[in-house]
């Protein structure tokens, strides 16, 4: 008895002087992730930079209304009724259009943070250095997207570094140019750390060359001329990059022309299933039913945003749709909410209308009716002058142009076709794109260096910049005189119309408010004449952020107040 009394006594005592309390209070999370054991292993790291292109890809390819909204704000296009497509309507610091673009780009900005701070933390168990730094290396280059877009729409903005772990209320908003030499530092980082193209672990992640490109277009919006071209022509001088000019692909058989093929399905991955393309450079994966790949119809605004609805076209004498429905080989199931301007359509072909791009392939200007029932049944609509003109409609939903960029006519998956009704019938769900698509490709590239060759007055090198492009499309050469950025901006249009998110650009090149009221048909009198402020330069800041950052001022832009 007394040696149990002795013992119980030793381990009161080695209690009393080994208790910390606070140790022994902590909780230590085993079956469910917390910030204890969170960001610890690679794979965590995987995790949270996958989130990061998830979202980014989702923002600017699906959600809406910023897609739509930013895709029928331009001098391309328009959208079919004036909600959107009016500036002063939306252009107002209380509209859901301007706080989801603002509150979407500082989720990513949130989410990159998050990565950035604690991959280098000392507990984080990486091995490989050298994936470490491709990991930060992503997360800082879509930081970096994500302010550079800020700065291209609001100008400066609150510049947030750190994860941010508790409730905030005093942002101010840093000046435009210490913003834009933060995203020289993380892009050049970038740079420095992501893999080059033939050591990327899959499709669709990022490489040097993708920074390069973005790195590029930040330094031109710095004015730092040698500096874009360089970044330029790291990706141009790349012998693993060169732009397609010969027949290649899924569909190489048919008849067709290089830039057709460039858009076709499984044709835009470096090794995709459609074979090799070396133009690609950066490409979001949304090819259908592929796992990992994002839904179906994720990136949904083509055909649905810009295809025609050609089914609604009636014949003129008889009255019958021209068309049994909407089918495959026809285009899908086109809603027409957006509308391509006269100046994309015509106005940019008029010195060479045998440009590849232009050719009947890339851009449907006539249609054969399929209407057994129609007297015009096996006519060329427009050819054969057949439409009535009340079924175009008011603003020429049912007809025009029809640009095809990754339309899969012909090519839509089994499970939106029903034969029941006809031969290539498409159901409903037959709106999107169904294939992966371009963030950068090398014909940009040369174009972003064109752009810095006029910034530095060198405009024989900007013309051979702009001709290697043309030259792919059989298109006849510029000359340096003519070369300026109206000639260039006519030049992205031929070449990147629908893939490049236009108002981007052009508010980056102080051009938005001229070319609108030039071009847009709610502008310049071909539908109505209405007028663009020059406020519309820059965004507003959402007034939501500015009421609640109740603990210092976000000034407003210039021209702002509430909803003036």
């Amino acid at each position: 008895m007394r040696k149990y009394y002795l013992f119980t006594a030793i381990l009161m005592i080695i209690a009393l002087v080994s208790c910390n309390e606070e140790q022994w209070l902590d909780e230590v999370p085993l079956d469910f992730y917390a910030p204890e054991n969170s960001f610890i292993e690679p794979e965590h790291f995987e995790a949270a930079v996958t989130r990061i292109y998830n979202r980014w890809t989702s923002f600017h390819y699906h959600n809406t209304p910023c897609m739509p909204f930013i895709g029928s704000m331009a001098d391309n296009m328009y959208s079919i009724g004036t909600r959107i497509s009016l500036h002063n309507n939306e252009m107002v610091p209380e509209t859901g259009t301007v706080s989801s673009w603002w509150r979407n780009q500082y989720g990513i900005v949130s989410l990159a943070n998050t990565v950035i701070d604690r991959i280098d933390l000392e507990r984080v168990n990486f091995p490989d250095e050298t994936l470490r730094n491709i990991r930060k290396a992503e997360a800082k280059f879509f930081r970096a997207n994500a302010y550079k877009e800020l700065v291209i729409t609001f100008g400066g903005v609150p510049l947030i570094l750190q994860e941010v772990q508790a409730a905030r209320r005093d942002f101010v908003r840093a000046p435009r140019e210490e913003v834009l030499n933060q995203v020289v530092q993380d892009l050049q980082f970038a740079v420095d750390n992501l893999p080059h193209v033939s050591e990327r672990e899959a499709d669709g992640r990022l490489t040097t060359a993708a920074a390069s490109h973005s790195l590029a277009e930040v330094y031109i919006m710095l004015e730092q001329w040698d500096n874009a071209i360089n970044e330029a022509s790291k990706v141009i001088n790349d012998p693993d990059y060169a732009l397609m000019t010969e027949r290649f692909g899924t569909r190489s058989d048919e008849p067709g022309d290089v830039f057709w093929d460039l858009f076709r399905r499984d044709n835009q991955n470096r090794n995709g299933r459609g074979g090799f393309n070396s133009e690609a450079i950066w490409v979001a994966q949304f090819e259908y039913n592929v796992p990992g790949s994002h839904a179906p119809n994720v990136w949904w605004i083509v055909p649905r945003m810009f295809g025609p609805r050609y089914y609604a076209l009636e014949g003129k004498e008889d009255g019958l749709p021209l068309f049994r429905g909407h089918s495959s080989q026809n285009g899908g199931r086109t809603n027409s909410f957006t509308g391509t301007t006269p100046y994309v359509d015509y106005d940019i072909w008029e010195e060479d209308w045998n440009d590849m791009r232009n050719s009947g392939y890339n851009i449907w200007r006539d249609m054969v009716a399929d209407n057994p029932a129609s007297m015009y049944y096996g006519d060329s609509i427009v050819k054969n002058d057949v439409i009535r003109e009340e079924s175009i409609g008011e603003w020429r939903q049912n007809w025009r142009p029809f640009w095809i960029k990754y339309v899969p006519h012909g090519n839509f998956p089994d499970a939106v076709i029903d034969n029941s009704l006809f031969p290539g019938a498409t159901t409903s769900r037959a709106r999107g794109s169904y294939t992966d698509r371009y963030i950068y490709r090398l014909a940009e590239t040369y174009l972003l260096r064109a752009e810095a060759f006029i910034g530095k007055g060198d405009l024989q090198s900007a013309a051979n910049d702009i001709n290697v492009v043309r030259a792919r499309a059989n298109a006849t050469p510029v000359t340096p005189d003519r070369v300026d950025i109206d000639y260039l901006l006519d030049e992205r249009a031929r070449e990147l119309n629908i893939e490049e998110y236009r108002l981007l650009t052009l508010l980056r090149m102080g051009k938005l408010v001229e070319r609108v009221q030039k071009y847009h048909v709610y502008y310049n009198g071909y539908y109505q004449s209405n007028t663009v402020n020059p406020r519309q330069a820059l965004w507003p800041i959402p007034q939501s952020e500015i009421e609640r950052n109740a603990g210092n001022v976000l000034e407003q832009n210039p021209g702002y107040v509430g909803g003036d």
